[in-house]
This record gives structure tokens, C-alpha cells and sequence, in this order.
């Protein structure tokens, strides 16, 4: 059996917006397992790992586990728009961490 993993809705707009402010992403949604969407690089250059929500608040209750699994153990910066994408990767202000 194939899983296909789905991309929040929000997604296409927030990667749109970083590649027009000359970011690079790399879509990792598909990885699972609590992987946070996207990989992208701060203006300083360091990586950020990026959760993409719709704003909308449904997560099933396994993947919210396995995403806050993984939040605490490495830095996660959640993205509903894309002015908040923006401002993760320090074009906006401060962006805001989780884990």
C-alpha cells in the first residue's frame, strides 16, 4: 500500500514566498514520522526546519506526537502564512521557535 503525505494548504504560498525573497526550500513533508515540511536557510545562514499549519488546528493525535517528539529535540519554527515564513528566516523579525 502507497501513503501519499499531503501538504497543507498553506504550503505552495509560504514556499512561494520564500523562493521570491531568495530562499532556498526543500520540501520534506513527504519524509513523515514528525519531520517538520520544509527545510529552508536563514538570511544568516544557519537551517531552518519549518511545520506548516493552515491555522485551521486539526492534527491527528499521532502525528501531533510525533511532531512535538521531534520539536524537542531540535528547533521548529511554525508557519501558517507566508509573513511568518518570512520573518523565520530574519526578513520580517522574529520568528517563532517551538521545541
Amino acid at each position: 500500500m502507497t501513503l501519499l503525505a499531503r501538504t497543507d494548504t498553506a504550503q505552495a504560498p509560504i514556499v512561494k514566498a520564500l523562493r521570491a525573497a531568495g530562499r532556498p526550500v526543500w520540501s520534506t513533508h513527504s519524509i513523515g514520522k514528525g519531520f517538520p515540511d520544509i527545510l529552508t536557510r536563514h538570511i544568516d545562514g544557519h537551517l531552518i526546519l519549518g511545520e506548516v499549519k493552515t491555522g485551521k488546528g486539526y492534527t491527528k493525535p499521532a502525528t501531533r506526537a510525533r511532531q512535538a517528539a521531534f520539536a524537542a529535540l531540535f528547533p521548529v519554527v511554525r508557519m501558517t502564512t507566508p509573513e511568518e515564513a518570512l520573518r523565520a528566516v530574519g526578513l520580517l523579525g522574529d520568528p517563532q521557535v517551538t521545541g
